[in-house]
């Protein structure tokens, strides 16, 4: 069974985080945010990387909108998801859920192999 986030921590301001079957806007999207509403929706029924993707994604949106950045674009939110998209796929790649903890974590850190001594 997947775990599900329930909040999420955007520079400082919390946000509940929601799994919807219908999400009900303009166009078609996996995934909301609402500042307004301090919320992250995410289409269910995803694959477990398209879910991280679209929620990393979701937040990204959030760190530009709380930090002021993404109101320095006027061109619909082309040059934001430009940034976004290929960062959101990077991360996401990088993510596992972790049943213990019911939430996502970066994925653990590996030891590198040891090259062999020459003899």
């Amino acid at each position: 069974m997947k775990p599900t986030i329930k909040r999420v921590n955007i520079l400082g301001v919390w946000h509940s985080v929601t799994r919807e079957s219908h999400l009900v806007g303009d166009v078609k999207a996996d995934g909301l945010y609402d500042y307004d509403g301090r919320r992250v929706r995410i289409q269910s029924g995803m694959s477990d990387f398209d879910t991280r993707m679209t929620l990393v994604h979701e937040i990204l949106h959030g760190v530009l909108d709380i930090s002021g950045v993404a109101h320095l674009w006027d061109d619909g939110q082309k040059t934001e998801h430009a940034i976004i998209e290929p960062i959101s796929r990077v991360i996401a790649s990088l993510m596992r859920f972790d049943d213990s903890s019911e939430g996502l974590e970066l994925a653990p850190e590996r030891k590198p192999k040891r090259a062999k001594s020459p003899e």
